[in-house]
């Protein structure tokens, strides 16, 4: 019989198999093929992250989209306005593109996602620290702490941490 800390076999979790939504954009399948075999390599993401990495691919595919509008529309356009000129016509004004926050705030949250699944490189740097026991944290690669609260040392040679 099984510890009562041993889950039975067919309720273990299980890892990511790799395939890919299908509700994704074409540009999402294309950031999974890219990123999520990787990921699951690295043994990074098990099957309960499935949603969380839908929504990043999804996220990423927005993002290079509104890249591509606001790279053909440009940065400013030219919006109308309700007051009219001297002939009748309505006016127009130049403005910021409207995506441009929209691209920024989903930049944000792509970093987070980002750094939640170890896919930069000062969150590998925090997940082999927290693997050798050291605390991260928000600090820079080069002036973290070492284990003895001294400065980092040759042992913490941001080229291993991958």
């Amino acid at each position: 019989m099984a510890d009562a800390d041993e889950l039975p076999e067919e309720a273990a979790p299980e890892g990511l198999d790799g395939s890919i939504p299908g509700e994704l954009s074409s540009r999402g399948r294309a950031v999974w093929a890219q990123v999520v075999p990787d990921l699951i390599k690295a043994g990074r993401v098990k099957r309960t992250d499935q949603q969380a990495l839908t929504r990043y691919c999804d996220m990423v595919g927005d993002y290079w989209a509104m890249c591509e509008q606001i790279r053909n529309e440009g940065s400013t356009i030219l919006v109308p306005t309700i007051a009219k000129d001297g002939d009748g016509k309505a006016g127009a004004m130049w403005r910021r593109h409207p995506l441009l926050n929209e691209r920024r705030a989903t930049a944000q949250a792509l970093k987070e996602l980002e750094d939640r699944f170890g896919m930069t490189p000062l969150a590998r740097a925090n997940l082999t620290l927290k693997l050798l026991g050291r605390s991260g944290g928000d600090g820079d690669l080069f002036t973290r702490p070492g284990a003895d609260g001294t400065e980092a040392g040759d042992d913490a040679d941001p080229a291993r941490f991958n």
